[in-house]
């Protein structure tokens, strides 16, 4: 075992809220033949949320991916915890990602869905299943498919992972897609209280939301012009706006 993978043997560990979590710099990627980022940096700490914002094809999906290890990015350093690697797969089983689909299995019931997500992480509890369950406000779906349920209770599902699964941070690609103003409240609540205990969230959105109390800033992801005169210097990629209990 390599000194990285023995000092991330613990994913399960308390978290030291306000260090550095994830330091990913010179984040370089291309979708097709077109230049989405070039020696971008992020920085995400313990305790902190971080809003990606922007118009639609600026990237925000694909460096949400890259950062996960699901997009082949070119990322000149990183490192989780202070520890140096090669690959953000190291320490995947410390994040939970969330995609803007609900990534569902129409032909399994709510209750095979969530007992299958549950199955996928060394840190998650089964015993939790129906508490979490009542809190999507799904009791009395468990045994229906989920090609039968709204794109809203599809959402519910797929967000109850997030209660399922013991993890450092989460990575939500629009995670307020489809859900009514019950659901945004109770996602947000949720976001609150994981920061409050020192997990980090990255995610995007087109919709405002607020996080009291919370430390959060936004990222706003300009979108590339194409074309021969294309090339654009890598500080005018974002602009961050920080805030100390908002995130617009």
């Amino acid at each position: 075992m390599s000194s990285s993978s023995a000092a991330l043997a613990a994913p399960c560990a308390p978290l030291q809220a306000g260090e550095p979590l994830l330091v990913a710099k010179g984040i370089s990627c291309e979708r097709g033949d077109k230049l989405l980022f070039d020696h971008y940096d992020l920085t995400v700490k313990s305790g902190e949320i971080v809003q990606l914002a922007g118009p639609n094809g600026a990237g925000k999906t694909t460096l949400l991916r890259s950062i996960c290890g699901m997009f082949d990015a070119q990322i000149d350093h990183l490192s989780w915890r202070g520890i140096k690697l090669s690959s953000p797969l190291e320490y995947a089983d410390e994040l939970l990602y969330l995609g803007h689909k609900a990534a569902i299995r129409p032909h399994l019931t709510l209750w095979e869905n969530l007992s299958w997500y549950t199955c996928l992480s060394q840190c998650s509890d089964m015993n939790k299943l129906a508490e979490v369950v009542a809190e999507v406000g799904l009791s009395g779906y468990e045994s229906e498919l989920a090609s039968s349920l709204s794109a809203g209770q599809k959402r519910r599902i797929a967000l109850a992972r997030l209660k399922l699964v013991t993890c450092r941070m989460w990575i939500l690609d629009e995670p307020f897609a489809s859900l009514d103003a019950d659901g945004v409240k109770m996602l947000c609540g949720w976001i609150q209280d994981f920061v409050q205990q020192g997990g980090s969230v990255v995610y995007s959105t087109h919709q405002p939301v607020d996080f009291a109390n919370c430390d959060s800033r936004t990222l706003n992801i300009e979108q590339k012009s194409w074309g021969s005169d294309s090339e654009v210097e890598s500080d005018s990629l974002s602009k961050e706006t920080t805030s100390e209990g908002s995130a617009q």
